[in-house]
């Protein structure tokens, strides 16, 4: 895209200034709506398109725990199929070595006649992804959860060990609409503690980040539910963590901006941002961004201050993984 305007007088930045680089080559991350081991196959074949280095996020839903999920494992998550069903730690687990097996394959020039997608591998980082959301009295963003995940995680890690071009990582989608801070803070702390894979949040700032609650903005704006040293802490505060933000509208890289130039104000430290997440599910981010606007517009913003300035390596948009997920996609905000 061309040069970023910046009409807010809400943020000081200086974006306007200069233009972006070329965009990485976007890759696709999913909104997971099943487990079978032939459709995450066949996904991770194709996922091996970029010759370079690339990110893919498997977002697996929701958490939930024995109560609200009695099959075995106590602990899972609610797949995006129409938010109706639940799934085990242990079938996610089995889901993502099935498609570190067909990214392999495809690395490997294994021929796949169930695909009709081009291949062009290079190395890529996987994010096993779950949230921070609690909906309809369905969740459990706790401890006991976020070491569930990690034992997770570190099992498809192992897994992996012979696979050199696939890094197994984990991810989180923290939103201030989803649950309180502590709970979501517990979750990020406990998982760091019991994995050293690093944990991306692909979450959003839900609003203008605000150093209080009560902090007085300009034009009808209003503050995030969390304040912006914790939407900090969960995105690099915290050791272990990295950003890679949802970039669905032209607010969302001045928010990031706000919260990376806090780290560096309050902590001299700046956020790590590994790249951005496109293709918003709701009605409400029409127009769309794509991939190469989500990138830049966040680029501009970082590199508009020479105190946050980074290029972040990846950039990646998110899809449903089979179609039957729209339906629960409309209440996923």
């Amino acid at each position: 895209m061309g040069d970023y305007q910046d009409n807010s007088e809400a943020y000081d930045t200086l974006a306007e200034n200069i233009a972006a680089p070329t965009a990485p080559l976007s890759s696709t991350s999913y909104f997971v709506t099943n487990t079978s081991l032939n459709t995450h196959y066949n996904d991770g074949y194709c996922a091996a398109n970029n010759p370079s280095s690339s990110i893919v996020v498997l977002d697996y839903g929701q958490p939930v725990t024995a109560t609200q999920q009695p099959i075995g494992n106590p602990y899972g998550t609610v797949l995006f199929d129409a938010h109706t069903t639940s799934t085990t730690t242990y079938a996610i687990s089995n889901a993502v070595e099935s498609f570190i097996y067909g990214y392999n394959d495809a690395y490997d020039r294994v021929p796949n006649p169930n695909v009709t997608c081009t291949i062009n591998p290079g190395s890529a980082t996987i994010a096993i992804g779950t949230s921070n959301l609690i909906q309809g009295g369905v969740g459990a963003v706790s401890p006991a959860h976020a070491r569930a995940w990690a034992n997770m995680v570190n099992d498809v890690r192992a897994f992996a060990t012979p696979y050199s071009e696939v890094t197994v990582a984990a991810g989180f989608d923290a939103e201030p609409d989803y649950s309180n801070y502590s709970s979501a803070q517990a979750w990020v702390k406990t998982f760091t503690l019991s994995s050293t894979a690093t944990l991306y949040n692909y979450g959003t700032v839900g609003a203008f980040p605000c150093t209080t609650a009560s902090e007085h903005l300009p034009h009808g704006l209003s503050c995030a539910g969390w304040t912006v040293d914790q939407v900090y802490q969960l995105s690099s505060g915290i050791t272990g963590t990295k950003a890679l933000p949802e970039i669905y509208a032209d607010t969302y890289p001045m928010d990031w901006y706000q919260v990376d130039r806090w780290g560096v104000q309050t902590y001299s430290k700046q956020m790590s941002f590994a790249g951005d997440m496109t293709g918003c599910p709701y009605a409400s981010c029409d127009p769309q961004y794509n991939p190469t606007d989500g990138w830049q517009t966040l680029w501009l913003e970082l590199n508009s201050d020479s105190a946050t300035s980074q290029n972040p390596p990846w950039s990646t948009t998110i899809v449903c993984m089979t179609s039957d997920c729209s339906v629960h996609l409309t209440t996923y905000s």
